[in-house]
């Protein structure tokens, strides 16, 4: 990454809070409950955050979640992430939180998002808003679960939207459109990963039955042409008064083999088309990355310094802020990035 992009402030908008979960932390974490799922040491972590395709990663962040037992453990992740985030030069991240794996494991939500509250109100210069995550294949009875938590605590902390994540394969859209739409009504910003695992359609399906704000990765968009054009007429480019943003997550991908190779990676393509995209590190420890790094990886598909600022500027336009508060943070990431980059 070039030094003048990596002092850029960035927005960071599909972060998940467990993903972030460095191997020393998790082997604390276990050692501190008797490592009741095997992990002892600093080895057997780091080789959980090795698989060979999606369904393993599930399974690597099932178990991580696991080991998350009490609010201190979510405070310790926190705290963690919040200092690698710094040091990234992030001063606004949404972090999303795995609701419904908390409901999953029993365990109860107040708990958990009081000690997160509390250790976020203590890192200043990084402003951090909760995104409440429903997970596809637990089902829609769950995720009404998720939602009501989302409704109560945004009074009380700042949760600026609901989502689903998981496997699409086994929770398709359709089962939460009336969730979703309640979650609109009530004034709920809406994000949704699709076409990360499954194909075109599946993004298709989160457009038609969720009407989300924001999409997690539309990897698989790729595919169809149609849904390529849809989704340009639909960009920031075209003055869209509500565009549809990607999430784009290039070193997930591959980790996760939706794609063979950072090669194939349909970033540049969907950047000319006109698609209006952002950057992001989805589980940054799981693979191995950060969002200074995915930058990196934009520039070695080719995007130019000129497109890789206006990736990182589309962080501050596509995120869940207030109208005042997000002018503010593009006059300040406006005037620092002119002028690292000498104009």
């Amino acid at each position: 990454m070039q030094p003048f992009a990596a002092a850029w402030p960035k927005a960071e908008l599909h972060l998940h809070l467990e993903g972030s979960l460095v191997p020393a932390t998790l082997l604390e974490i276990s050692r501190r409950h008797g490592c009741p799922h095997g992990l002892d040491s600093l080895a057997a972590c780091q080789a959980l955050y090795q698989y060979q395709n999606f369904a393993g990663f599930l399974q690597a962040f099932k178990l991580v979640s696991q080991h998350l037992l009490d609010p201190e453990d979510y405070a310790l992740a926190l705290r963690g992430l919040a200092l690698e985030l710094k040091r990234q030069n992030v001063i606004y991240a949404e972090i999303t939180l795995s609701i419904g794996v908390l409901h999953w494991k029993k365990q109860e939500v107040a708990p958990v998002l009081e000690a997160l509250e509390a250790e976020r109100q203590t890192h200043q210069n990084l402003r951090l808003a909760w995104i409440f995550d429903a997970v596809r294949q637990f089902g829609a009875e769950v995720a009404e679960d998720v939602l009501s938590d989302a409704l109560y605590w945004r009074e009380r902390a700042p949760v600026v939207a609901i989502g689903i994540g998981g496997d699409e394969t086994r929770g398709p859209a359709a089962w939460f459109e009336a969730l979703y739409a309640r979650a609109a009504v009530a004034g709920l910003h809406l994000t949704a990963h699709a076409g990360e695992n499954a194909g075109a359609d599946s993004v298709w399906q989160a457009l038609r039955f969720l009407h989300p704000e924001r999409i997690g990765h539309g990897l698989r968009a790729m595919e169809d042409p149609d849904l390529i054009q849809y989704l340009a007429v639909h960009g920031a480019g075209n003055q869209t008064e509500s565009p549809i943003w990607l999430e784009i997550c290039p070193t997930s991908n591959v980790r996760t083999q939706c794609l063979a190779r950072l090669a194939d990676h349909p970033l540049p393509r969907f950047w000319q088309a006109g698609l209006a995209l952002t950057l992001a590190s989805d589980d940054p420890a799981m693979f191995e990355t950060d969002l200074n790094r995915e930058f990196s990886q934009a520039a070695a598909l080719g995007l130019l310094p000129e497109d890789c600022r206006q990736l990182a500027r589309n962080g501050f336009l596509a995120a869940f802020l207030p109208e005042p508060d997000r002018a503010a943070y593009l006059r300040h990431f406006d005037a620092v990035s002119l002028q690292s980059s000498g104009k």
